[in-house]
């Protein structure tokens, strides 16, 4: 082998290693290192994806986790108390309706889906000292009715939406995110 192919050959191998790097960095939580603070990543998160769209930036990932995720929720409740996020009470766009911090888990049949399925969520907000509004939602979707029964459930959704202040308050209206949730 010639110096020049063997250069060529170290030279691919290393393009290489890179690509295959870059893409393990990408689909593993390491990714999730570069998201800010106030996504919390579970460790086990699979299918971690990031997105900003209408000014508002979002999350989604899976976890296979058995229903009611108690250590999900410990872990995002820890970290975003611990970066200054406040629960709220009620749900920011629909006061007068606890979120799950009060109410707890929910169950209900999505008839808008072919076929039907049935649903246990979660879904809490949280505001911060500059009246941003984070949302996380937690999901079990089962074909049919299945999901009424709790005992087998495992894979859980997560879905996590930063809506900086200015703009929760164009969509609530003037005034309405300082009173909300208390």
């Amino acid at each position: 082998m010639s110096t020049l192919s063997g250069r060529f050959c170290l030279a691919c191998l290393a393009i290489s290693l890179f690509l295959c790097t870059s893409s393990w960095f990408q689909q593993s939580g390491h990714a999730a290192e570069r998201l800010p603070d106030f996504f919390v990543v579970v460790p086990g998160a699979t299918e971690v994806q990031h997105s900003i769209f209408q000014g508002k930036d979002q999350i989604t990932y899976r976890l296979q986790v058995p229903y009611p995720a108690a250590d999900v929720l410990r872990t995002i409740n820890t970290r975003l108390n611990q970066t200054g996020w406040q629960p709220l009470k009620e749900d920011w766009l629909n006061p007068g309706l606890p979120t799950s911090h009060v109410r707890g888990w929910f169950y209900f049949e999505d008839l808008t889906t072919k076929p039907s399925t049935s649903v246990r969520g979660w879904n809490g907000d949280w505001k911060n000292s500059a009246h941003d509004v984070l949302t996380y939602t937690l999901e079990y979707r089962c074909p049919g009715d299945l999901c009424s029964s709790t005992r087998d459930l495992r894979d859980l959704r997560v879905v996590a939406i930063h809506i900086p202040a200015d703009l929760a308050e164009q969509i609530k209206g003037p005034g309405a995110l300082g009173r909300t949730g208390r």
